[in-house]
């Protein structure tokens, strides 16, 4: 008996697999996103700090950024207000040689980033580092034009929105950051993941005099059309759990998926065989409750014509 009631348990959690595992294959291909969520990821200005960083070591600045680095029409002269955010705490002071940590912001808004990030002010304290986030353009509160659709409305409105004027802008903004701090002697290393360790290595390259050196987290800096494959980062996953036997895992996973499918597809059977039986029972009442009906009816006329 113990083993029939555990039967339907193991059913519905294979099912349940069953539908996972249907659903995930159902995704249409999508090269992934570079930078994982670490919630929903917007370009919300309205989007702020959580309680617990609104310390009195975070401190919110706003810099008059250049529109357009690299041409010089009417348009060109535009700023942005372009959010920073700096942390003093382990600072070694204005004059010295204490670094600069530069992160530099990825797609998404510089609030979401600042929740998740943990390297800077591990690592500050030993180095007595200054701490400074940098909000990319076109997201969070750093959105040019007022609105993110007045930014977005037109190919040339959208023409500022891309990495080389995201990089001169962390150029221009770090420049201001050692004048305005007396910051002259402390190097710069700049920091980024994902799409954000792309711009740390490109910025690096771009502008050798300004950063010593970049730390690029999981950066996909070959990741485009006719230089890696399109299913680059799928081959390197797998490798990977290859190399640690998750290979053997998912692979038993597909045999025993295998097996659910056969197990359902016989359930289907038995269950449309059951159908077909109560429905042919039904049909059997019917006609039996047809008779029954016909006979009673019967008997009930011969007994009238017996009174008669």
């Amino acid at each position: 008996m113990e083993a029939r009631k555990s039967i339907p348990s193991k059913c519905l959690i294979l099912l349940l697999l069953l539908i996972f595992l249907k659903s995930v294959s159902g995704i249409p291909y999508k090269i992934p996103r570079l930078t994982p969520p670490i919630k929903t990821m917007s370009r919300d200005p309205n989007n702020i700090l959580s309680s617990s960083l609104l310390t009195k070591d975070l401190k919110t600045y706003f810099y008059k950024q250049t529109l357009d680095h690299f041409n010089y029409g009417p348009q060109s002269y535009a700023t942005i207000k372009q959010k920073y955010v700096i942390n003093f705490k382990y600072w070694g002071g204005a004059n010295s040689s204490s670094p600069i940590f530069a992160y530099l912001g990825a797609e998404s808004p510089l609030a979401d980033d600042l929740q998740s990030l943990g390297f800077l002010s591990a690592n500050a304290p030993h180095f007595k580092a200054l701490q400074v986030y940098i909000e990319h353009r076109y997201y969070g509160k750093s959105v040019p034009f007022g609105t993110m659709e007045e930014a977005m409305k037109n190919e040339s409105t959208r023409g500022y929105f891309n990495s080389a004027q995201a990089i001169a802008d962390y150029a221009e903004l770090l420049i201001h950051i050692k004048e305005k701090f007396s910051a002259q002697n402390s190097p710069i290393i700049v920091i980024g993941a994902s799409y954000g360790g792309m711009l740390a290595s490109w910025f690096r390259l771009k502008y050798p005099h300004i950063a010593l050196g970049a730390l690029a987290a999981s950066a996909p800096i070959l990741y485009f059309d006719n230089i890696t494959p399109q299913n680059g980062y799928y081959s390197i996953v797998t490798k990977d759990f290859k190399e640690e036997n998750f290979y053997q895992n998912v692979s038993h996973l597909e045999d025993e998926n295998r097996k659910l499918v056969e197990q359902l597809d016989e359930h289907k059977v038995m269950v449309e065989n059951a159908n077909g039986e109560i429905g042919r029972l039904s049909a059997e009442v019917e006609q039996e409750k047809t008779k029954y009906s016909n006979t009673k009816e019967k008997l009930s006329l011969a007994g009238w014509e017996r009174r008669l």
